[in-house]
């Protein structure tokens, strides 16, 4: 294999000077290489544009665009292949081409880089990250992965800057796969630190089982070494025995752990054997259980990096579409939690309120069992109301569950309308679908922002009416 040559003065001293030169002769030289990306979303442009700057003959494909005819891919010979995260690991071309597919993660990490920071999770992830750039600052760091700047757009930058790369379970489905032997060197991503935040039911509709799930998340230490860092959630029972070759390191709102942990209200810090106080919660406004174990897990990889304590005393990860409030209409208050597409992410949602609860739910469903929702609600959820593609499937499995304080609403905003005007007294209308976007918007976002705009225009007229009286 032609590698690619790069030179540079800064590479001339030092223990730096040697991992970069390593990276730069597993660099495959991509000139002249026949390509084909499979998926012409960001990633896949991108990979495309990567590429070709580098010489390639690159073929795009895409189903929802109709490019070319998959059929006759499937007979074309392909130096490289390259799987943008929204198509499935099985996907027709993908497993006639898997052993010379690559993910677009990994192509983008195949020049010199930084050591790269990796966070993947069921939830948290987009929020951890935020915060992690936020400490290291962006003139050290750049954020990059899941959170919308594909690896491969930014590859001149991350020879410079700390890639904060947020990682999905469909970025590494590459992962697992066995590669041809002159693929391997560029197949691997392999992160410095690497953080599982929690695993819990999502995405069966595509990886099919819990245990495909779990393994794929995993993959995300499958090619560290004992020199890099793996830090696990001890509280999640799917996180706290991943194997890894890895130092492990664990966070932990109930147990004294290796890493950091939560004991009488203070965050410790425990890596040789002799805890130590270091932050108090109350200062840093932490009150809710996921926040708490977000700025844990984010805590310990600014550590790592020897991020000043300074730079989290005053984090704050404000992030759209998760428990974000909206307005208050009388003695109601209305959340958007939008990005919650998953069973976990909703019951953490309920539970991070104290006044009763009117949950809006619905979507489609990726393939979750419900009944397992139904059985563990929190108490202050008065009344659910679900819409959307799963709705009936929801309501027979709170059948099953023996849940019945549900009502099934046309749509999105008919459930609105019927959980404002349930219950008496102060509570909260709590959007928390538990399901993707897909059946009646075009993404989580614009749900979100549907949901606010109809909610503040219920607001506008109750101001009118009480004018005109």
């Amino acid at each position: 294999m032609v590698c690619e040559f790069v030179y540079s003065t800064n590479y001339a001293k030092g223990l730096e000077s040697i991992i970069n030169n390593l990276a730069i002769e597993i660099v495959m030289k991509f000139r002249d290489k026949k390509v084909l990306v499979i998926g012409a979303g960001a990633s896949g442009k991108s990979a495309k544009e990567f590429l070709e700057s580098r010489g390639a003959s690159v073929t795009l494909y895409d189903d929802k665009e109709n490019l070319l005819d998959h059929d006759s891919l499937l007979y074309e010979d392909f130096d490289l292949v390259i799987l943008s995260p929204g198509v499935s690991i099985n996907h027709p071309l993908a497993q006639k081409f898997e052993s010379k597919m690559i993910s677009e993660l990994a192509l983008g990490f195949s020049v010199p880089h930084k050591k790269k920071v990796a966070v993947t999770g069921t939830n948290g992830k987009t929020s951890v990250v935020n915060l992690i750039q936020s400490a290291i600052g962006d003139k050290r760091g750049i954020l990059v992965g899941n959170s919308g700047v594909p690896v491969s757009s930014v590859s001149a930058q991350i020879k410079s800057k700390l890639p904060v790369t947020e990682v999905s379970s469909f970025m590494l489905e590459c992962q697992l796969i066995n590669h041809e032997k002159q693929i391997q060197k560029i197949a691997k991503f392999r992160p410095k630190i690497a953080v599982i935040l929690n695993i819990s039911q999502d995405h069966l509709d595509r990886h099919g089982t819990m245990e495909n799930y779990i393994a794929h998340k995993a993959a995300i230490t499958k090619y560290q070494k004992r020199c890099d860092k793996l830090i696990l959630n001890y509280d999640n029972v799917h996180t706290r025995g991943i194997e890894t070759r890895a130092k492990k390191l664990f966070f932990s709102t109930t147990s004294r752990v290796r890493g950091a942990y939560v004991e009488d209200g203070f965050v410790y810090l425990n890596l040789r054997g002799r805890a130590k106080k270091v932050f108090k919660l109350s200062d840093l406004n932490l009150f809710k259980q996921h926040d708490i174990e977000n700025f844990l897990a984010t805590f310990l990889v600014c550590h790592l990096l020897k991020i000043p304590k300074k730079n989290l005393e005053n984090l704050r990860a404000i992030e759209e579409h998760r428990i974000q409030y909206v307005t208050t209409i009388g003695q109601t208050e209305f959340y958007n939690d939008s990005k919650a597409t998953n069973i976990a992410a909703t019951l953490a949602a309920c539970k991070s309120f104290k006044l009763p609860v009117n949950l809006i739910i619905g979507g489609v469903d990726k393939g979750q069992n419900f009944e397992s929702m139904w059985e563990d609600l929190p108490q202050n959820v008065e009344r659910v109301f679900v819409y959307g593609e799963s709705k009936h499937s929801m309501q027979n499995s709170a059948q099953t569950a023996g849940y019945d304080s549900i009502e099934l609403c046309e749509d999105m905003y008919d459930a609105i309308k019927r959980a404002t005007e349930h219950g008496m007294g102060a509570k909260v209308v709590l959007l928390s679908p538990a399901c993707a976007s897909f059946d009646e918007f075009l993404n989580y976002e614009d749900r979100g922002n549907k949901f606010a705009e109809f909610v503040k225009s219920m607001g506008d007229s109750e101001e009118a009416d009480a004018e005109i009286q």
